[in-house]
């Protein structure tokens, strides 16, 4: 497996941080200048749509409904803007700002059924917003989850569960489950790292998950399948590839692909499990200088086709998925 560059998108004026899919295909890139833009591939070539201009600091994670019909923004300001449109030939317009967090907005998630939306901060805590009756126009937050000592870098849904992973600068990732009544319990606490975890990510089935830390280190866990609920163990350590630290992770069919300080991206792959050993990760690929400066996010495409990467360089490419 390996990777080739087929689009080098140009328009933010600062860093990019995050860039996001949608079931359409489209993407969403997140930047310091504050402004959000929408991508867009027509007749082999891709453009920016649209610009999403509300928030006058940093917007830092950007996340889809499954439909990509709505979309939620994660700003330094501490807000939440949502943004929806009525079908994908329209253009989205914000519909809400939701308020709670002392502190920047880290990262943002919908789960499976777009019923929750979780959210991070640097104020060390996780909340959980719930769909009014009109969406989450008139969302209500129904959790603040507390046990992070430190800043809480990212969140993400165990797909098809109401349960929800955060990962913290306090090097430690958690997981916290929905116990009826607006009661939201810490299930496990994972260690494992011995920096910051910056990103979790799951494999497509949802059996396996895989974290990413300022220690070099890619971390893979096996979901207990006799458990009722999500339990994790820690299954192997991808280790001595990255000189330097991994921002982002993202898991798809292909295999793992992780973005790094050093200005890489890198792509592992598989290896077939025996009834002995659990699957190992080779690396099938190392894009070198993929930036010029730090690479912050990297995601794979819904079907596992394309990887989109961004940086501090304040470019977004597209990336197509050879092998």
């Amino acid at each position: 497996m390996s990777l080739k560059e087929v689009a080098c998108l140009t328009g933010h004026v600062d860093r990019v941080w995050c860039v996001a899919w949608n079931a359409q295909g489209e993407l969403a890139s997140a930047s310091g200048d504050g402004n959000v833009r929408i991508w867009a591939a027509e007749d082999g070539k891709w453009r920016c749509k649209q610009v999403l201009k509300e928030h006058e600091r940093t917007v830092r994670n950007v996340a889809f409904t499954g439909d990509g019909n709505t979309l939620a923004c994660a700003s330094f300001d501490a807000t939440i803007s949502i943004w929806q449109r009525a079908s994908p030939a329209q253009e989205y317009e914000m519909v809400a700002c939701l308020e709670g967090h002392e502190n920047e907005v880290k990262a943002v998630a919908f789960n499976s059924d777009d019923r929750f939306l979780a959210s991070c901060s640097r104020d060390k805590s996780v909340w959980v917003w719930e769909q009014g009756s009109n969406g989450f126009e008139d969302a209500d937050c129904v959790g603040c989850l507390t046990g992070h000592s430190q800043d809480v870098k990212f969140v993400k849904w165990v797909p098809g569960e109401d349960v929800v992973v955060s990962c913290s600068y306090d090097d430690t990732v958690k997981v916290w489950r929905d116990m009826g009544g607006d009661d939201w319990s810490c299930d496990q606490t994972l260690g494992g790292h011995s920096s910051t975890v910056w990103m979790v990510d799951f494999s497509p089935d949802g059996s396996q998950m895989v974290t990413c830390s300022d220690d070099s280190t890619v971390i893979v866990w096996s979901r207990d399948p006799m458990h009722p609920f999500p339990q994790f163990t820690r299954q192997s350590t991808i280790t001595g590839h990255h000189p330097r630290t991994i921002y982002s992770v993202s898991w798809s069919h292909p295999g793992i692909l992780t973005a790094c300080g050093d200005d890489a991206i890198r792509l592992f792959t598989p290896t077939p499990a025996t009834p002995t050993d659990p699957p190992s990760y080779n690396l099938s690929d190392t894009v070198y200088h993929a930036h010029s400066a730090d690479v912050n996010c990297v995601k794979f495409n819904p079907e596992g086709t394309l990887a989109a990467s961004c940086s501090d360089d304040g470019v977004v490419k597209i990336w197509e998925v050879l092998g």
